[in-house]
This record gives structure tokens, C-alpha cells and sequence, in this order.
């Protein structure tokens, strides 16, 4: 993978802030983040200005902690002034328990290990458990970080919860809730991200 596949530092900061872990992982790491992209996790990565490594691989594992390469890049990273972002892709994450990935940066030894929670999208959305007795999941692709308003309204239309936010996942209680079915609706600011969802509430 040639360095054409970094990614800026605006990027970064506005990308990764929130949805994986973030922060020096190893001495010669700037940053290490984690991000769900539709049904994907992607990993980007900075290489501190004036620190190398010749090649890079990307390990992870599930929660028996063994670990298996994912991804990979090829010839020295990093090396300038400057520091550089790279970008990696893993196509197939582990589905239903929590995951751990971390790098092998060539001889300067491997990265800690970062936790991450895969939850599978249909058409970019996840709402659980549905029904629901007690807190309510919502998970969708949001990877710019836009803001977005979530609406939960009954079926006579009156608003029971509206939340705000930047994030690609909300949490809430419905415990209060009578029983009964609910709409669920997000949109973002500038109407890029907007889908519905029927909730059913049981007690």
C-alpha cells in the first residue's frame, strides 16, 4: 500500500476522535484509531515525524486473545519530518464478541493491543434489541462524524425522546416507556444520514 493511502490529519481528528480507541499506542505511534465503515473496521495509524518502521502488519483477535494478520503494509513507513497516516481494512471482523487488534511495527516490536466492539449493519443501520424491555442500541454508519438528531416518537406521533449528537451510535432507556410500538428516526444536519425504524416496546 503506497502512502497515497494516508489519511490526512483533519481527517483523523474529525474521523476517529470518537468511535474506536485513539491514543499512542506504542513510542513511535501518533495515533491509533478504530472505525466501524458500513459492514468494515478500519484502522488508521500515524507514524510519529522522525520515526520508521519497515513494515507493518496488522494483527487481531477475538476474545480467546489469539491473534492472526489482517492486513499489511510493505516497505518503510514514516521517515519524514513529518507524521504520517496510513489506512487498513479489514474486510471480515468478528461478528458477536469484542475483538482486539494492534500492529506489528517491523523490529520496533508490536503496538498495545485495542478493543473493539463489531455490530453487523443491515443497510447501514443496526437498532437492539428489538423488541426491547429495558436500553435500546442504535448503531449506523456515521464515519465523517456529522451531526445527527434521533427521534422516538409512538404511533400517534408525539415525541418521547430526542437526542443530539456526532456519533455513529446512541444508547437509551425505554424502561419508562409504555408498552406498544415506536418510530425511530435519525437524519443528519445536512440530510445525508436519515433512516427510520420500527421499536417495539414489551414489558
Amino acid at each position: 500500500m503506497s502512502k497515497s493511502m494516508r489519511l490526512g490529519l483533519f481527517c483523523l481528528i474529525v474521523c476517529g476522535s470518537f468511535f474506536g480507541g485513539i491514543s499512542a499506542q506504542h513510542p513511535i505511534l501518533a495515533s491509533f484509531v478504530l472505525v466501524q465503515v458500513d459492514n468494515t473496521v478500519q484502522l488508521t495509524f500515524g507514524v510519529l515525524g522522525g520515526a520508521s518502521c519497515n513494515g507493518v502488519e496488522w494483527e487481531r483477535a477475538g476474545e480467546d486473545l489469539v491473534f492472526e494478520t489482517v492486513g499489511a503494509i510493505s516497505g518503510v513507513c514514516g521517515g519524514s519530518e513529518f507524521t504520517e497516516y496510513y489506512s487498513l481494512i479489514d474486510e471480515d471482523p468478528i461478528e458477536g464478541e469484542m475483538s482486539y487488534y494492534r500492529l506489528v511495527l517491523g523490529s520496533q516490536g508490536r503496538s498495545s493491543r485495542v478493543s473493539f466492539q463489531f455490530i453487523p449493519l443491515d443497510e447501514g443501520v443496526k437498532v437492539y434489541p428489538n423488541p426491547a424491555q429495558k436500553e435500546v442500541n442504535v448503531r449506523f454508519s456515521n464515519p465523517s462524524q456529522k451531526n445527527a438528531q434521533l427521534v422516538l416518537r409512538n404511533l400517534q406521533g408525539q415525541k418521547v425522546l430526542e437526542l443530539r449528537g456526532n456519533s455513529d451510535q446512541w444508547n437509551f432507556d425505554v424502561d419508562l416507556l409504555p408498552e406498544g410500538m415506536y418510530i425511530l428516526a435519525v437524519q443528519s444536519d445536512d440530510k445525508s444520514i436519515s433512516f427510520q425504524r420500527r421499536l417495539m416496546v414489551l414489558r
